[in-house]
């Protein structure tokens, strides 16, 4: 991960970057298929979010379907080492053994997608977009520690059709979900207390979504 600098009146960025971070976190419990993209093609870090009150960076790997957080310094930009990792998703998190050896070896690679930290900095939201038998569609919760930001996995909500791109309302109450392959949104209510989520209602659009946003209108 590459860190610039940049000038404040005109917005410039800075051509070399003032610092480099090795960020390649990978999640346990990988698939035979999963292996060979990440020996491919790497861990892939793909998302960056900002804790709204520690100081603390999490980042998620595409392909390693990890999230790792690490320590910042708000008043040099500086990145630390990560401090520490979790899986993106509930079947590598559980790590639980393929007792199946030849559904073991059916092509299966997850690829998590897009991560958000709650206005509240207490969750942690990730996507996870399955491809193949024995792959995992859904939308992760973590717990943030209040003090020190590490993640506890709590919740993987099934997400079937690929969710790619998701966004919270402002009040922090609902969760709407980009279904890139089913071509559709879903609607998660987000249970305040625990961050969990439930699938409340999906609607089809006719078409492929990457990308969603919410515009909340004024009464």
């Amino acid at each position: 991960m590459h860190v610039f600098a940049f000038n404040d009146e005109n917005g410039i960025l800075k051509v070399t970057p003032v610092q480099v971070v090795t960020c390649n976190a990978i999640g346990p419990a990988q698939s035979f298929w999963q292996r060979q993209v990440l020996r491919k093609l790497g861990a892939r870090p793909c998302h960056i979010a900002f804790h709204p009150t520690l100081d603390v960076v999490y980042v998620l790997t595409q392909y390693g379907n990890a999230v790792s957080w690490l320590p910042f310094n708000s008043r040099t930009g500086a990145l630390e080492p990560a401090s520490g990792s979790s899986s993106s998703t509930s079947s590598a998190e559980e790590g639980a053994p393929c007792r199946n050896t030849q559904a073991c070896c059916l092509p299966s690679i997850n690829s998590a997608s897009e991560l958000n930290v709650s206005a509240d900095g207490r969750f942690l939201y990730v996507s996870n977009c399955g491809f193949g038998r024995g792959s995992e569609d859904s939308v992760s919760v973590f717990g943030l520690d209040a003090a020190t930001g590490v993640a506890r996995w709590i919740q993987s909500a099934a997400a079937r059709g690929h969710p790619r791109h998701f966004t919270t309302l402002q009040s922090s109450s609902a969760l709407v979900v980009a279904l890139h392959k089913a071509k559709a949104l879903a609607r998660y209510m987000v249970d305040r207390s625990s961050g969990q989520l439930v699938l409340c209602s999906q609607r089809a659009v006719g078409y492929p979504i990457s990308c969603v946003a919410v515009c909340e209108l004024s009464r």
